[in-house]
């Protein structure tokens, strides 16, 4: 934090076994070209998990509860594959119970996959 308030250009993190590097997003890249700038350091990857960007048409899944006191994304959003919630909700996408881990993994390998 404390670097980029100093005016680095990109701050990095090493240590033995993983290195990182935190490059500040331009605040018009809000599309497709940020994952397409990231996809030679991501080309091993079988998964990726992006955390809220609702922006990109990538496939996702919304974790919702009751309690956030909003509608769910996926009642709007057709990018949302399926929403992980233990509270009743209507989408018209699949709904995984969110205290069973294994279904969630399962669907999200088969998501992965096809």
């Amino acid at each position: 934090f404390r670097h980029r308030e100093a005016g680095a250009a990109a701050v990095g993190v090493m240590s033995p076994g993983m290195n990182a590097v935190f490059i500040p997003a331009e605040s018009t890249a809000r599309d497709e070209s940020r994952y397409s700038d990231m996809a030679r350091l991501l080309a091993e990857c079988d998964l990726i998990i992006v955390e809220g960007d609702l922006m990109t048409e990538a496939p996702k899944i919304e974790m919702w509860r009751v309690a956030l006191g909003a509608p769910p994304y996926a009642a709007e959003h057709n990018s949302i594959r399926a929403v992980v919630s233990d509270d009743a909700v209507s989408v018209p996408v699949p709904i995984w119970p969110r205290a069973d881990i294994a279904i969630i993994a399962d669907r999200v390998l088969e998501f992965a996959r096809a």
